[in-house]
């Protein structure tokens, strides 16, 4: 089940329903921020609710966890790493977003950082599947698994590609590429 910032905000607007103008303006935020249809209107609300400052921290990460959702749907790559970082301070146990931002590491070819949050995931959904069985949570951790192994092997065969085109740029034997290879290699990468 998806954890929404009006779930974890229901105590807090109920209290807050006697200062009816801001509780009003509070819900909007919150239920903008929780839609999933209109990404702009996610991030709009998600940044009101945010702002506000109200909610506890299991709320305030999921708002970031759902405005970088919305920003990785916009392709802002930036804005969403920033939400999954903020989201996983607030929140260590936030798995979803650690799932995230991993997605984000691997895309940047960082392949050692989305190991170690594919490994955080695994950590806290051990912990979660020893509090008792759950045949969603199994298959969220063998999917994290394949993700982990696969990351892994995608770094390894990158730091042996980057190897061999070290050895062939040092002895300045490239007569197939127009540049340096690695210098090429390495600035292609970052283009992604």
């Amino acid at each position: 089940m998806r954890a929404t910032v009006l779930a974890a905000l229901r105590p807090v607007l109920a209290a807050a329903a006697l200062l009816l103008g801001v509780a009003t303006a509070f819900a909007d935020a919150a239920q903008d921020c929780d839609q999933d249809k209109d990404h702009d209107l996610t991030v709009k609300g998600c940044t009101e609710f945010i702002a506000a400052g109200q909610g506890g921290p299991q709320a305030l990460a999921i708002a970031h966890y759902q405005r970088g959702g919305a920003h990785l749907q916009k392709l802002d790559t930036e804005r969403a790493m920033a939400d999954f970082n903020e989201a996983i301070r607030l929140d260590p146990k936030h798995a979803n977003a650690f799932f995230r931002r991993a997605f984000l590491f691997k895309r940047k070819h960082d392949y050692d950082s989305a190991v170690s949050d594919y490994d955080a995931i695994l950590a806290i959904v051990a912990e979660r599947l020893a509090a008792g069985p759950s045949e969603n949570l199994s298959k969220f951790a063998q999917q994290t698994r394949a993700l982990r192994e696969s990351a892994k092997r995608d770094g390894d065969l990158e730091m042996r590609w980057i190897k061999y085109l070290e050895g062939i740029q040092a002895q300045n034997d490239y007569p197939n590429w127009a540049s340096p290879p690695l210098d090429r290699h390495l600035q292609n990468r970052g283009k992604q």
